[in-house]
């Protein structure tokens, strides 16, 4: 009776494992629908360490109940095929736009953390981040230059202030006014969800001190500059670039001979170009004496007219415009 009873508990549980795992099965095997769709994770900028032995990316989560995207930076190692991804940063804020130094030493990103989208930077063997920018506003994008001495940055600023505390303090005043009517006389007001507050977008360089991060003021690059750097809404750092030496420099098809380093004037020129033509290519170039030397390209939002701009024939509404600019 012993045996009967315990092989007659081990058939029950035998058949109620089968059946759950029919369960299991079935509940797996169901129509792909869109909240599957909103809940995958997103693999996005791949970047490869200048030694080729490891990757870092972003991976986007989705927080369905909070209504959001959640961001972080991973790495992989590539020498190891058994290998799993290792998330580099903390949960609770976001992280995203990972771009190595050039010695493969360090890893820069975007964060939120510290309330603002700054730059901080992750060492060799990863311990905690540390943050390389205490902007009063939020950088846009970002490029470290080949010395990995400096950065560049995009910032939002209005055209007419000297500084980014101006810029800050007019943005706090407006928030802080119990207006809230907008007056719009040019084109364009909106950018997809975004509506135009009368900021440019504008590139910046910035220099890194002993410690690896920023202490001074970003200079400004693109002085004078009726657009954004870089265009709006989906331009990034894929925009602007150094030169390979980070101090000469030319972008194609254009040749924009340098008068010399104290003249710091702008050189550029307007063409009716398409976005997929725009980027800038470098190349050595013996006239360029500019240190750093930086090529951007950029919309300008508005029909190409007026004194500040040259017509271009057949220009719309966008026009890109290729500059060679000092540092």
């Amino acid at each position: 009776m012993r045996i009967q009873s315990d092989f007659l508990a081990g058939f029950i549980a035998a058949c109620l494992a089968a059946s759950l795992a029919l369960i299991a099965s079935q509940a797996v095997a169901r129509p792909f629908t869109a909240n599957d769709l909103v809940m995958l994770d997103r693999v996005s900028e791949p970047r490869l360490a200048p030694d080729g032995r490891s990757l870092a990316f972003t991976l986007r989560e989705t927080d369905l109940e909070g209504n959001r995207g959640l961001k972080s930076i991973w790495k992989l190692d590539l020498t190891d095929k058994a290998a799993q991804p290792q998330r580099l940063t903390a949960g609770g804020s976001n992280a995203s736009s990972a771009r190595w130094s050039p010695d493969g030493r360090t890893l820069y990103f975007l964060s939120n953390r510290s309330g603002s989208d700054q730059v901080w930077s992750l060492s060799v063997g990863f311990g905690e981040a540390r943050q390389v920018t205490h902007l009063p506003m939020d950088v846009g994008s970002y490029l470290v230059a080949p010395d990995g001495k400096r950065l560049a940055l995009s910032l939002a600023v209005f055209a007419d202030c000297g500084d980014l505390p101006c810029t800050k303090q007019r943005l706090a005043d407006r928030t802080a006014s119990k207006e809230s009517g907008m007056v719009y006389d040019r084109l364009f007001v909106r950018h997809w969800d975004t509506w135009a507050d009368g900021t440019r977008s504008q590139l910046f360089i910035a220099d890194l001190a002993a410690d690896g991060t920023v202490a001074s003021e970003p200079r400004l690059l693109t002085r004078n500059i009726d657009g954004d750097v870089p265009s709006k809404p989906d331009g990034d750092e894929s925009e602007y670039a150094f030169a390979p030496d980070g101090k000469s420099g030319r972008p194609s098809p254009m040749r924009f001979p340098v008068t010399g380093a104290t003249d710091r004037s702008r050189i550029c020129r307007t063409a009716g170009l398409q976005r997929s033509q725009s980027f800038p290519i470098w190349r050595q170039s013996a006239l360029a004496r500019w240190a750093p030397a930086m090529a951007a390209t950029w919309s300008t939002g508005s029909p190409v007219t007026g004194p500040r701009r040259n017509q271009v024939p057949g220009a719309v509404s966008s026009a890109t415009t290729v500059c060679l600019m000092p540092g």
